[in-house]
């Protein structure tokens, strides 16, 4: 989600970017693992200034400069193969 905010007639103003993700279950080197519960998260916010610069009548530029958080955390209940044995 992106929010901005700028005054009218200025060029400076306020942004706001934040990022949510979620679980997901996929397959490692093309095994698909069964019975292997996985937990992700992942968050990240980012906060801070925004310029604008108009290019023509139809066109503006807008540029946003800030620090960033972000938090990841995973999580796995189970051993999941990396390569297929065959016996």
């Amino acid at each position: 989600m992106l929010l901005y905010s700028i005054r009218d007639g200025h060029t400076v103003g306020f942004f706001m970017h934040s990022f949510a993700g979620y679980p997901n279950i996929g397959t490692v080197n093309g095994i698909q693992p069964e019975y292997t519960d996985y937990v992700g998260d992942q968050i990240g916010l980012l906060l801070g200034p925004v310029f604008r610069h108009e290019l023509n009548q139809k066109f503006d530029l807008f540029c946003g400069v800030g620090p960033n958080f972000f938090i990841t955390t995973q999580g796995y209940t189970q051993y999941v193969p990396l390569t297929s044995r065959k016996e």
